[in-house]
């Protein structure tokens, strides 16, 4: 009799996954009776009972936490036998085998038969006792593998009643391995077990595979970029995008019924019948009317999205992928968002939930009205259940099973942390990566006062004192906590956001100890950012400047660069050129303002509004790439002198002619522009000097 492939199985891992055995093999699935139906599952039956045990010799794991339960305890234990003369590939190992006949009795297959051959299944009398976990190591050493080989045991018969004999197939007989998924894993499988034993259940090779991470929660401080690379990671894709607050619960993020206006027939009564009223015209008269109906949300547009998409797929590929992606993740109170989608979290190694749950009659309702129209659901056997069994009860919306073409991504910040801790039964459902806090090298500067600043050597210099403060990474700031405008953080966002966060979230509880709080007179309190004259108020430019010189961040003043982009304290300069149309022979700091000069006088009818709209798409992230005579004009800082003015018949614009040096921003520009060639008619060469 075939085993389920991988239920006995050793020295095997996933990238997607632990791949933990499932010890176990139904012996028929046809509902409602679960007769045998499976070859060999007579014989089998016959050799159990034969080499019977009493049920209160056997401990076993039985149920989803893998409890270690006396059978005699159990209700669902039949047989339990203990098989003395056992065989691998015809090799004789001199250690008994335990298994455990069982009949559920769960609401979704109750009556269904399985033996159950655990590695934790053990035997134990007055006189003897043994586990099959010394039965595989046993087996290893019949086989003459080593402890981390990866083997398998794919068929089981009974012979004269007594004897049981294994068959299997080693992988590695020195070493574990490790697959991509377990559909691969299953197909390298099947292409290892001899043709002659090979059935149809094995010769149907596992088309469902998926790739990547199905649920992980994206964690860090905030700013480091979280939402960004879930973006970046789900461009092009389906994604069904929500975010979780305190007031999130099971119907907000599943769906439930709710009121609604809706055009209606006006009926009236005529004797014991209901008519319907028509105007003088002839035509039926109708009118607004309270009704309920149900709202799906965001869990529910991806679950149906998901399957679809599963239904479309061709056989043998992989269906298109759904993101759900859960924003602020622990805003929310996880346990009562979720509810019981919560056991769906459990995922096997094909990708699908291991546990399925039953829909309430207005989910189902909803459901079967949404599957109305999907193609034939070529679902995968799982969960104990025949693939046509599962097909049915997913199209009906009987049951609710997650595809394995749905990813649920989320993202956390953990200075949020204690709004709703996240028990660590829900922790252990997901994967979780770590969104350190780096140079995003975007060029943003701080505009203060007159001065710049660089937005990443405050952020050193703050993250390293909030690290002496605190203690703690979670209140420290990313580079993506600020999103600056045209590469300038000006000082209104500045106070408002960063120095209003630092001084109520994160030093409030420090007392504001130390030099980088002290003031001219005293300490250098919130209040004093702000000024008020005429009921007009606005920020004291001098305190975020005072602040600066305390951090010991300097103004951005002796860091202008050549035309070359060297710096004079550069070590080692590059003195290449670029072209423009394979003409001219620019440094970095000149190439934008030459590559806008030349567009502008190919198209004297742009205004100055259409040329900032068409190049400020092309910025790489220098501040102040191109602006308009307004803008420069009101700015009062003294990188002005860096931004040359460009003159035609309709307007008029400002090109920045530094900062191109430093960061790949020339290189950025460079693949900006050539990658727009259709729009702006320009291709950007390098030349090499050696």
């Amino acid at each position: 009799m075939n085993l389920d492939l991988g239920s006995f199985a050793f020295g095997s891992y996933l990238n997607s996954g632990a791949g933990t055995p499932s010890w176990g093999t139904s012996l028929g699935q046809s509902k409602p009776d679960y007769k045998f139906t499976f070859p060999g599952s007579e014989v089998l039956l016959i050799g159990m009972v034969y080499c019977s045990v009493p049920l209160d010799r056997v401990s076993l794991p039985l149920g989803k936490g893998g409890h270690i339960y006396q059978a005699s305890e159990l209700e669902e234990c039949q047989i339990a036998s203990l098989f003395r003369k056992v065989y691998i590939n015809g090799i004789r190992v001199n250690y008994p085998f335990i298994m455990v006949l069982v009949k559920e009795n769960s609401d979704s297959h109750s009556g269904r038969k399985s033996i159950k051959y655990s590695d934790k299944n053990a035997y134990q009398s007055d006189k003897e006792q043994f586990s099959n976990q010394e039965f595989v190591r046993q087996a290893r050493i019949s086989l003459g593998l080593a402890e981390n080989a990866c083997w398998f045991v794919y068929s089981i018969e009974i012979y004269n009643q007594d004897e049981l004999h294994m068959f299997a197939v080693v992988v590695d007989k020195d070493n574990s391995v490790t697959y991509a998924n377990s559909s691969i894993r299953r197909d390298e499988w099947i292409d290892l077990i001899p043709e002659k034993d090979l059935d149809y259940t094995y010769k149907q090779k596992n088309t469902f595979e998926y790739s990547g991470t199905l649920q992980q929660i994206y964690y860090g401080a905030p700013g480091t970029g979280k939402s960004y690379e879930i973006k970046k990671l789900t461009e092009g894709k389906e994604v069904v995008r929500t975010t979780f607050h305190p007031d999130s619960d099971y119907s907000t993020f599943v769906g439930a019924y709710k009121p609604t206006t809706k055009r209606v027939p006006i009926h009236s009564t005529y004797g014991e019948k209901a008519v319907e009223v028509k105007d003088a015209d002839g035509n039926p008269m109708t009118e607004d009317r309270i009704v309920y109906e149900f709202v799906e949300q965001a869990f529910l547009h991806a679950y149906i999205k998901a399957w679809k998409q599963f239904a479309k797929a061709d056989e043998g590929k992989a269906a298109e992928e759904v993101y759900l992606v859960i924003e602020e993740i622990n805003r929310g109170n996880c346990a009562q968002i979720f509810g019981d989608l919560f056991q769906l979290l459990d995922r096997g190694e094909d990708g699908f939930s291991e546990y399925p749950i039953v829909a309430d009659k207005d989910l189902q309702k909803q459901l079967a009205k949404a599957f109305t129209d999907m193609p034939f659901l070529n679902a995968p056997p799982v969960c104990g259940m025949s693939a046509e069994e599962v097909a049915v009860k997913i199209r009906k919306g009987e049951i609710l099973l997650l595809p394995n073409n749905l990813y649920i991504w989320a993202t956390m910040n953990t200075s949020d942390q204690s709004l709703f801790p996240i028990d660590s039964a829900f922790k252990r459902r997901w994967d979780w990566q770590y969104m350190p806090i780096a140079n995003g090298n975007k060029g943003w500067c701080i505009s203060v006062n007159g001065n710049e600043y660089d937005w990443w050597e405050f952020l050193e210099k703050i993250n390293a004192l909030i690290g002496e403060k605190t203690s703690s990474e979670d209140k420290k700031l990313g580079y993506y906590f600020c999103k600056a405008k045209d590469g300038v953080i000006d000082a209104k966002m500045f106070v408002g956001k960063v120095i209003f966060y630092l001084w109520n979230d994160v030093f409030k509880d420090y007392e504001f100890e130390g030099d980088a709080f002290n003031d001219v007179e005293g300490k250098l309190t919130f209040d004093k950012f702000y000024k008020t004259i005429d009921g007009t108020t606005s920020v004291v430019e001098e305190k975020v400047v005072r602040f600066m010189e305390n951090l010991n961040v300097n103004p951005i003043d002796d860091q202008e660069e050549d035309e070359d982009g060297n710096m004079k304290s550069s070590v080692n300069k590059n003195y290449d050129k670029f072209s423009i149309n394979d003409n001219g022979n620019w440094g970095k700091n000149r190439l934008a303002f030459e590559c806008i000069k030349e567009y502008v006088s190919h198209h004297e009818e742009k205004t100055a509004d259409e040329v900032l709209e068409i190049w400020g798409k092309m910025n790489p992230g220098v501040p102040h790439f191109v602006e308009s005579d307004d803008v420069y004009n009101n700015r009062t800082d003294t990188s002005k002198i860096r931004s040359s003015n460009i003159k035609w018949s309709n307007g008029s614009v400002y090109v920045v002619r530094n900062g191109y040096g430093s960061n790949g921003m020339v290189e950025k520009f460079m693949k900006n522009v050539n990658d727009n060639y259709e729009l702006l008619g320009q291709e950007i060469k390098r030349i090499v000097n050696q």
